[in-house]
């Protein structure tokens, strides 16, 4: 599954060349990438399915990270994050981490 998501970041830098790869890809797996401190910390979670053992038989409750609302709070909190560490200005800015989401 990952490698969908970067192979999506590698067709935007194919176009968007001032892009950094990094944020690019950051950006492609930014709900992961939050997801997993709060799946640790109990927030979110997953269990298997009654009456299945092996891969895919996950029931996953990740309303934080992986929700509409939860995601579009995601997006907007990265872009404010890249608008402070980067001014807004160049491949460093908010374009550069919340433009790949």
């Amino acid at each position: 599954m990952m490698a969908g998501h970067f192979a999506f970041a590698a067709m935007v830098k194919s176009r968007e060349k001032q892009l950094p790869l990094w944020s690019l890809m950051l950006a492609s797996q930014w709900l992961d990438v939050i997801f997993v401190p709060l799946f640790v910390a109990g927030v979110e979670r997953m269990s298997a399915a009654p009456g299945t053992s092996g891969y895919g038989s996950g029931v996953f409750v990740i309303p934080y990270t992986h929700s509409l609302a939860g995601a579009l709070a995601l997006v907007a909190a990265a872009m404010a994050g890249g608008a402070l560490a980067g001014g807004g200005q160049g491949a460093g800015g908010a374009q550069g981490v919340g433009g790949g989401l």
